[in-house]
């Protein structure tokens, strides 16, 4: 049985998380999706789509209240809340039930996380050998970083399989099982898991900011590279 005070206090906290994931730029208005583990193993989740408040005003994530959240099974019965859970609360369940120590889940879509896996992507290849290659970059971008293991941990991938999905879930816990704690959802966004929900959260936004200043140090050597190449008197003749 779900307790009231629980449910209000992660409540509280996956909404700041939401937040900090909009003005960090890794969700918009009406999309991404976080979760936790509540005591009891049911699942508090943000809803699908938008609030489903009536106020012109509303109508978006970053405006929730904890009252816009369901608590869900893992079979996804909703036992609490007015709204329908997350398209994507199979891969929550589906995680938790493979992850028992998960207590939470962010689900973002960073554009810089997914540009870079995509630019790595070799096409000629198939199944994991491709998915590898997209995470080469990241890997790259990673190994700038000091600790990666502790702030971000291991990287994994799946290929681009339908949104909410039984298959994608599965494929997401089956990565998170090997023991990843970010798994990239090709042309999607990102999933990982903590043991708190800023733990989480860290771990999504430690991978972008590894990815973004990665992207921008390939951008300053590709501009000296074409000044160099423009002051070269042999290029030129």
């Amino acid at each position: 049985m779900y307790d009231d005070k629980e449910v209000g206090r992660v409540g509280r906290a996956i909404l700041e998380v939401v937040k900090k994931l909009y003005y960090h730029r890794m969700i918009d208005t009406l999309s991404g999706n976080v979760s936790a583990k509540l005591s009891d193993g049911s699942i508090l989740i943000t809803p699908g789509g938008a609030s489903k408040k009536e106020d012109i005003l509303s109508g978006n994530k970053i405006d929730l209240a904890v009252g816009d959240l369901s608590l869900i099974t893992t079979d996804g019965e909703v036992i609490w809340g007015d709204s329908e859970p997350s398209s994507e609360w199979r891969m929550h369940a589906a995680t938790y039930k493979a992850i028992p120590e998960a207590r939470s889940l962010v689900h973002p879509h960073p554009i810089c996380t997914l540009s870079l896996f995509d630019s790595f992507v070799d096409n000629s290849l198939e199944g994991e050998k491709r998915l590898e290659s997209g995470l080469l970059g990241l890997n790259k971008a990673l190994s700038n970083m000091e600790e990666p293991e502790y702030y971000v941990g291991k990287v994994g991938a799946v290929c681009r399989l339908k949104n909410g999905s039984e298959e994608l879930a599965e494929s997401v816990a089956a990565e998170f099982g090997k023991g990843c704690t970010v798994v990239v959802l090709e042309a999607h966004g990102v999933a990982a898991i903590g043991p708190t929900l800023y733990k989480a959260l860290g771990r999504a936004e430690a991978l972008e900011i590894a990815a973004e200043k990665f992207m921008r140090s390939l951008g300053t050597r590709n501009a000296l590279r074409s000044r160099n190449a423009l002051q070269d008197r042999s290029f030129i003749e």
